[in-house]
């Protein structure tokens, strides 16, 4: 397969059940109806990526359009959805296993659209992740395909067991992780839904990804190291326990306080030479910059890395892959949120969401 041969296509599904990201979208198609939007303003994360991309990346990425979405979904749907957009309808949406079904779409996709090419998706909601790395997992094989996620969040948990891991976190103390917005973080009522936050679990637990082959840099949700004054409660000791779990089956994790701290970047290569050399999907979900290098992301509940540090991240990894016997065969980008891309801030700087993403994204496919 030629090297050069992307394919990018948007994957716009954005279910959040969170209020506050309901009435976002709410106030934008009420300032669409008063004209007070330009026409052409962008619909979501691939009108604003996909362009600057295959610029960039001249013969490399070819433009495909977006996977087909049900507009009530969307980022920016028009205002004939208004009375769809609730809070109960997109958390009912997730516990009918409607994030499942939309990856399965996006696995339909990937392979009779795009393989043997290989896949760059720019999107939303995290848990469409699944359905590019089930392609590829297919394709290349389960035990073959490496793969490596920039998160703030461990996305490897199920949902319940995310709830305990924050109540582990505010008893260890970590107020430099936690931004005090936790209590946004979605996943419907049901205890193992497929969500942005849960997808990892489902794919490990369904036997679709190695989690000897499973790589997360940069989550901030890891448990301390240090127990907190009086010992852990019930529900941190179970929440440690999920993490030696995950350990027990091959996951490896690199936390933002690993790599932030020296000798992190030696840990990174050590980290990528464990893996072992073959196909490798990377997914960047943008809030691994939460309210640093990014400000436009969905969930901003845990504080992220800068912008020098996710680059030198990017650039580590892009070295790894350009070594031989490595190919980087997908590439996801998601998370960003629209509403918030660009925005001039109260102290005056503006947000670089969508420069970090770009950069990125176009380091890796040069690397790849």
């Amino acid at each position: 397969m030629p090297k050069e041969e992307w394919v990018a296509f948007g994957a716009s599904l954005d279910p959040l059940d969170a209020p506050e990201k309901v009435e976002m979208k709410l106030a934008y198609l009420e300032a669409l109806g008063k004209g007070g939007l330009p026409p052409r303003h962008p619909r979501d994360p691939y009108d604003i990526l996909a362009p600057q991309l295959e610029t960039s990346a001249v013969g490399k990425v070819k433009a495909a359009g977006k996977v087909p979405m049900e507009e009530w979904l969307t980022p920016r749907p028009s205002a004939r959805c208004r009375t769809m957009l609730s809070p109960g309808r997109f958390r009912e949406f997730i516990d009918a296993d409607g994030c499942r079904e939309y990856a399965r779409r996006i696995e339909g996709f990937v392979k009779a659209e795009v393989l043997p090419k290989r896949p760059l998706m720019l999107g939303v909601d995290h848990s469409q992740s699944a359905g590019a790395i089930g392609a590829l997992s297919s394709f290349y094989g389960r035990d073959e395909l490496r793969v490596i996620v920039l998160d703030a969040h461990s996305d490897v948990l199920s949902t319940a067991r995310r709830r305990r891991l924050y109540r582990l976190l505010k008893e260890g103390g970590c107020s430099d992780a936690l931004s005090g917005e936790e209590g946004a973080f979605p996943g419907g009522e049901d205890a193992d839904s497929f969500n942005c936050g849960s997808f990892l679990h489902h794919l490990v637990a369904e036997g679709r990804v190695d989690p000897r082959r499973l790589l997360l840099l940069g989550p901030a949700d890891l448990p301390p190291e240090e127990s907190p004054r009086g010992g852990w409660s019930e529900a941190g000791l179970a929440a440690l326990e999920d993490f030696r779990r995950l350990g027990a089956l091959g996951v490896s994790f690199l936390g933002r306080g690993r790599l932030r701290r020296e000798g992190g970047l030696e840990e990174l290569r050590e980290a990528l030479e464990a893996l072992g050399r073959g196909p490798c999907y990377v997914s960047l979900d943008l809030d691994v910059g939460s309210l640093d290098a990014v400000r436009a992301c969905r969930f901003m509940d845990l504080f992220g890395l800068g912008e020098g540090e996710i680059a030198a991240v990017v650039a580590e990894l892009g070295s790894w892959l350009q070594k031989e016997g490595n190919q980087l065969v997908g590439l996801d980008v998601m998370e960003m949120d629209v509403h918030l891309v660009g925005m001039r801030h109260r102290d005056g700087s503006r947000d670089r969401t969508a420069r970090v993403a770009a950069r990125a994204a176009g380091r890796l496919l040069g690397a790849g």
